[in-house]
């Protein structure tokens, strides 16, 4: 009997901390290692566009509706599509957009390598750089999930 407890406590404890690294993961405002912004306090109301998974080739029109209207945002770019649509990316950089890392493939950041991570960030920095784009570049994880820690 005693060892009938102590299974269901032990798959009791798993099935908690499978819950807690869930909430962990898609959480926007919490991680264990590394800074995470998610918010930037300012006097001024502003509000913070951002376009994920670019660049595509609707990208002409999303600028143009930008410029039309004076906005600035952030396009949180995917290694994958710079290197489909470089012009895109150009276009992204010279029209005075900031840009964001989105990762190389795509992929869900859970479950992964350090290194896996490490190389889908910089194989996407590479490229971003290459298309013209010299500031500092934020990440953005995929499907925002992550789980203790990106590099």
């Amino acid at each position: 009997m005693r060892k009938f407890y102590s299974t269901i406590a032990v798959l009791l404890i798993l099935l908690f901390a499978i819950f807690l690294l869930f909430q962990i993961s898609k959480s926007r405002t919490f991680q264990f290692f590394g800074e995470l912004v998610y918010q930037v306090n300012t006097e001024q109301k502003v509000v913070a566009l951002t376009f994920d998974d670019a660049p595509t080739q609707k990208v002409y029109e999303v600028l143009k509706i930008l410029k039309q209207k004076g906005i600035k945002a952030t396009f949180y770019e995917t290694g994958k599509l710079i290197e489909d649509n470089q012009n895109e990316a150009r276009a992204i950089v010279n029209a005075g957009m900031e840009v964001g890392n989105h990762s190389y493939s795509h992929k869900r950041m859970i479950l992964k390598s350090w290194s896996y991570i490490n190389d889908e960030i910089q194989k996407t920095n590479i490229l971003i750089h290459s298309s013209g784009y010299q500031k500092q570049i934020t990440f953005r994880p995929p499907n925002g999930k992550k789980l203790f820690l990106l590099p």
